[in-house]
């Protein structure tokens, strides 16, 4: 994870964007080729519950309704914050010896758990909070769970910490994620998307991978490094897979693709949307009117950037006022049944924000890639004081922050920066879990700790008892992270849990910053892909050239992203 500090400097001084030091690698790599793989086939209500922090009184510093998640909640500062997070952190504590260890006290080997803690209910934090889990699904959220039947015979875990739904990145690159970041020719800026993507040194590299993206070789391995990452610091669902391969069918949903929530329901599409013509366009309009199984959510890039090559242009064409005097569906709005997920739109203008409100569109932030590519980013305040309903994506670990909890990291300091006093902790958590569920179109089944909804859950470790819970959450790391579950299945978590939770028999040790860690890298018996170093071990062949013909000798090894940063 890059220092946001680090990130924020880069991008308003065109200093050189370099990489923090990245701590040691948890697992050795194997070097394997990956001859002879078979990579896949191309292809409820809440019980009255007495809440805590509800105006967040410790701090009295804001007048803002706390009921309105675009402002910010009573006592969040947003002006007197420290740079180092874990100082002020240090010194809010209020009682208590916190980080407290996790125990399992009752272990009884079925389907269910019960999560102790203090727990982000779609109410505010609930102090001595429970999860009930049952097989898939949540089965309670509240102070007596295990007085429900339906918790007899229960896995009980003291977590400790702070239990939250699982994080929903709105906006990635997956594939691209095992590369270190780009730094473009003399540190320069752009103006638009379109001025980078020409750069014959951003071509060069990426080509470890775009040579052969397309290929089971080169995506499956590439893919699963970057659920890895995610996976790891607390994501549970991401949108931006790129292609659908049964080598990524299961981990972190792909919310593009295989979710396995109900059927495929998104499209996509990263080309200009000016280029999008009436024939197009129509057939996506009928997609969406689909009596069947209509597509519910079209995410587009928008307006990434602020000017030239006609990205200013890219809003009005896509709503179907293109003045140009050819075809592009003139008359025929794409701002259509609540569909469009607008990624960036940092031209947007005022007028322009106020029609996505009107459509219920939905707009996806990704400040940390806006700020070193552009030097800004979209108008989120003006976004947020519309209402409109917006999620969080750090784009992709070329230009973007390594994983969801550095982008949530940056985007508050970002905040601090720019006095974006609407920008708070509880704000970007609501950004990357409930916004970020109605972004992607998931809403139904994740985002919000709720009785039937889906149990993709994550515990975060509780640095302080009186301390901002959102807060502690954002400023978490790989190390951090105590359990994630999807669907109810344990993929991640402390070692201790190993036994009573975690999913498969194989699931690997693993070292995460010191903190002994398992991690589930297998999606199931016939998966190709056993351990993390496996996975490892192919990418830096591919990015070496071990075993391929000449014009793939690239020697560049060192330019794996190892899966955690460990320097902080």
């Amino acid at each position: 994870m890059r220092t946001t500090s680090i990130h924020l400097l880069l991008a308003l001084t065109l200093m050189t964007h370099a990489a923090c030091a990245v701590g040691p690698d948890p697992t050795p790599a194997d070097s394997n080729n990956g001859d002879g793989m078979d990579m896949g086939e191309d292809s409820g209500g809440e019980q009255d519950m007495p809440i805590i922090f509800p105006d967040f009184p410790l701090e009295d510093l804001g007048n803002n309704n706390p009921a309105d998640m675009n402002n910010p909640p009573d006592g969040e500062d947003m002006t007197t914050d420290p740079p180092d997070m874990r100082e002020e952190m240090d010194m809010m504590v209020v009682q208590g010896d916190f980080p407290k260890p996790l125990q399992v006290t009752s272990e009884n080997g079925s389907d269910k758990i019960l999560l102790r803690g203090l727990v982000l209910s779609p109410q505010g934090p609930l102090e001595n909070g429970e999860v009930l889990i049952e097989g898939s699904f949540i089965a309670c959220v509240g102070m007596d769970c295990a007085g429900r039947p339906e918790a007899t015979g229960a896995t009980i875990i003291e977590t400790h910490g702070i239990i939250s739904p699982g994080l929903i990145d709105s906006h990635n690159h997956l594939p691209y994620n095992f590369l270190k970041e780009w730094v473009p020719p003399n540190n320069q800026l752009y103006t638009n998307r379109y001025q980078w993507a020409d750069e014959q040194s951003y071509e060069d590299f990426v080509r470890p991978l775009t040579a052969y993206r397309s290929s089971n070789s080169h995506f499956c391995p590439a893919a699963r490094w970057g659920e890895l990452r995610s996976l790891l610091h607390g994501t549970t669902t991401m949108m931006g897979q790129s292609f659908s391969r049964s080598c990524t069918n299961g981990g972190v949903r792909n919310a593009d693709h295989e979710h396995e929530l109900q059927y495929d329901h998104m499209r996509t599409t990263i080309g200009s949307v000016r280029d999008i013509n009436t024939d197009d366009a129509q057939g996506y309009i009928d997609s969406f009117d689909d009596p069947i199984e209509p597509i519910t959510r079209f995410a587009v890039h928008m307006a990434e950037g602020f000017e030239g090559n006609n990205v200013e242009k890219e809003f009005d064409s896509f709503a179907g006022r293109d003045e140009r005097s050819i075809e592009r569906h003139q008359g025929l709005s794409l701002l259509y049944k609540e569909t469009a997920v607008l990624i960036h739109s940092v031209a947007l203008d005022a007028t322009q924000l106020q029609e996505v409100k009107d459509t219920n569109s939905k707009i996806v932030w990704s400040p940390s890639s806006n700020m070193v590519l552009y030097g800004r980013t979209t108008d989120i305040e003006k976004i947020l004081e519309l209402g409109i309903t917006v999620g969080l994506g750090p784009d992709w670990t070329i230009s973007g922050e390594d994983n969801m909890l550095g982008e949530m990291q940056f985007a508050m300091q970002w905040a601090r920066d720019n006095n974006a006093s609407s920008v708070t902790p509880r704000v970007l958590w609501e950004m990357a879990t409930n916004q970020g569920a109605e972004v992607v179109g998931l809403q139904e089944h994740i985002g919000v700790l709720s009785e039937g909804m889906t149990a993709d859950v994550v515990v975060f470790t509780r640095q302080t008892e009186g301390g901002d819970p959102y807060r502690q959450v954002l400023e978490s790391n790989a190390d951090d992270v105590r359990l994630v579950l999807i669907d109810g299945e344990a993929y991640y978590g402390e070692s201790t849990l190993k036994g009573p939770l975690a999913r498969r028999d194989d699931c690997e040790d693993y070292n995460a910053c010191g903190a002994s860690k398992f991690l589930c890298v297998r999606h199931d018996g016939s998966d190709d892909f056993t351990s993390s170093s496996m996975i490892e071990g192919l990418l830096i062949d591919i990015l070496e050239g071990n075993g391929y013909p000449p014009e793939e000798q690239y020697g560049r090894g060192e330019d794996l992203l190892p899966l955690i940063d460990c320097s902080r």
